[in-house]
């Protein structure tokens, strides 16, 4: 939804942007998604911050949806990526699910 909105500009979103992708969101959940997932290791879900997908997430949650996350981070800033999914449910109010979810760093 997000590249269909901005397409892939490595940037963050305009607010105006974040309103179409919430509209976007809510289309889909009223159409029976069972929530939103983002790919934040992936362009361009890169460029998105945690307060944009938090505002992203409390338009599921109004739907009783979850969130997926493809995690920021599998490496060094493993932990940091985890709690910014942990951050975006408590936030928003609804369920989490690490999708892909792997560490990839035998230091953590």
């Amino acid at each position: 939804m997000r590249s269909q909105v901005r397409g892939r500009a490595n940037r963050q979103a305009a607010p105006e942007e974040i309103s179409k992708v919430q509209e976007l969101v809510e289309q889909g959940m009223r159409a029976g998604a069972a929530g939103f997932s983002t790919g934040l290791i992936c362009i361009p879900g890169t460029c998105a911050n945690t307060e944009e997908v938090v505002a992203l997430a409390k338009v599921a949650a109004k739907f009783h949806g979850v969130y997926a996350s493809h995690l920021r981070d599998e490496g060094e800033r493993a932990i940091e990526a985890i709690e910014e999914a942990v951050r975006v449910g408590k936030e928003a109010g609804l369920p989490v699910e690490l999708a892909h979810f792997r560490i990839d760093n035998k230091r953590l």
